[in-house]
């Protein structure tokens, strides 16, 4: 199986949608475990949010279900019953979660807000002339003045910005 260039380490789901959801009633307790392991696996192939291989071509279902490892007959059913509720759209292309960006974290939707706001790569940081040791310049620290680690030991050493890296 081919993974995203970065790999996804989690999806987002909340216990209060899962219990006491629509899924929870219209899908047998085996369908749906099937349908949140279709979540996890689109989540770590090449397009997130589509099964289907690097090229955009679909898995075959027996292999879907066998890399599940549930039975054939088990993902056919929880298929069949998400595509007639309009959870997952099957076509040339793999088997698409149709609402993935409701499953996706509020930090890669404000990205792009943050990178417009110089929250991207560059970044200031402050740097004792002393010990060398480096602050992120943020709300927290762009005050601060004393090097923490000489502080410590006794030593006053103001600290320097350093540009943006």
């Amino acid at each position: 199986m081919e993974r995203a260039k970065r790999k996804r380490a989690w999806v987002k789901m909340y216990p209060q949608d899962c219990l006491f959801g629509s899924i929870n009633f219209q899908l047998e307790p085996a369908e749906r475990c099937v349908w949140y392991e279709l979540i996890y696996f689109s989540a770590l192939c090449a397009t997130p949010g589509t099964i289907s291989d690097k090229d955009n071509r679909p898995y075959p279902h027996t292999y879907i279900a066998n890399r599940l490892n549930v039975p054939a007959e088990l993902l056919e059913s929880t298929l069949e019953k998400c595509i007639e509720e309009g959870r997952i759209k099957d076509n040339l292309t793999g088997l698409h979660i149709v609402n993935w960006k409701a499953y996706q974290s509020e930090y890669d939707r404000q990205k792009p807000y943050r990178q417009a706001k110089g929250g991207g790569v560059a970044q200031r940081f402050k740097e004792c002339p002393e010990c060398h040791y480096l602050i992120e310049v943020t709300r927290v620290t762009e005050r601060m003045e004393i090097c923490p680690q000489c502080n410590k030991k006794g030593k006053e050493v103001t600290l320097v910005i350093r540009g943006d890296e």
